[in-house]
């Protein structure tokens, strides 16, 4: 078996606790496949998580759409 991360911006268009959506482009990546063989869950969770944090960095911008309230 083997798991795939996937990173996307969507919160930037459709912010959490928000009924409000904005026009846009929502970036899906999907990352490099983990192997889960011999791993704990929480490796592979780590892992994948790393991943995704560091995808969210590349593709959220904070301050991109600043006529834009963040929700919360």
């Amino acid at each position: 078996t083997r798991v795939a991360p996937v990173a996307h911006n969507a919160g930037e268009f459709w912010p959490r606790h928000s009924f409000i959506k904005w026009p846009g482009e929502i970036e899906v990546i999907f990352g490099p496949v983990i192997s889960v063989a011999g791993r704990s869950a929480d490796e592979i969770r780590k892992d994948a998580q790393e991943w995704i944090e560091g995808e969210m960095t590349r593709i959220v911008q904070p301050g991109r759409f600043p006529y834009r309230k963040s929700a919360g």
